[in-house]
């Protein structure tokens, strides 16, 4: 329908402008491989909202952040808590299905990749035109664990602070994250930590990074 080549041009623009181009104009959600590097998912489920019945809380407050973030503003991280089989993951999911005409991607990572987070940070925030769920699953850390420091000195903004087109979405069983132990509490732990109160705040400071909590009953 263009009348002469700069029409021509225009439209083509107009449509790469809308659109995109190249892997994440081909798909609406991704994997990382082995090496870290992105995969198109091309039998992603889409979900949608509506049919999880009885969290009528839980899904507006998951919406409003997730509409926020899509229409190119400031969202919160989120963290999803509660017992198995409750819809966190199908909640998160179903955002790509409600706002990926808007540009919104979601990437799925799993715990044992977390070293890839950094470089993976700065790959997304190279890609302006659109918006990025990283999406942790059933995330938790037992005692010992260290990869729980990478996700926080991520979120808090280290050397490859998280970039303002990208944001986390994490579900898990425990509302911590962190696996607890009665000693943590003590004034002298179990295994004779004399600084037990820094012990319980140092785990809990990653949940604190969460701008939402939201816990399924």
């Amino acid at each position: 329908s263009a009348r002469d080549p700069d029409e021509g041009a225009t439209i083509v623009l107009s449509h790469y402008e809308s659109y995109g181009s190249g892997l994440f104009s081909e798909f609406d959600a991704f994997r990382l491989d082995e090496d870290g590097l992105l995969v198109g998912i091309s039998d992603f489920p889409h979900y949608d909202d509506r049919d999880l019945l009885g969290y009528e809380a839980q899904k507006t407050a998951l919406l409003d952040n997730t509409a926020v973030f899509a229409a190119g503003k400031k969202g919160n991280n989120v963290l999803l808590t509660g017992a198995r089989g409750t819809g966190k993951s199908t909640l998160v999911k179903a955002m790509v299905s409600r706002f990926g005409e808007k540009g919104l991607r979601l990437v799925q990572m799993e715990r044992t990749q977390l070293d890839h987070l950094p470089r993976l940070l700065s790959l997304l925030g190279q890609e302006k035109h659109y918006r990025f769920v990283l999406f942790l699953d059933d995330l938790s850390f037992d005692e010992g664990e260290q990869e729980y420091k990478i996700l926080k000195s991520a979120i808090d903004g280290s050397v490859t602070s998280q970039p303002e087109n990208v944001l986390l979405y994490v579900t898990s069983n425990r509302r911590h994250l962190v696996r607890e132990r009665a000693g943590d509490k003590l004034e002298v732990g179990a295994d004779d930590d004399i600084h037990s109160s820094d012990t319980v705040q140092e785990k809990l400071s990653l949940v604190y990074r969460f701008g939402v909590r939201i816990y399924f009953g």
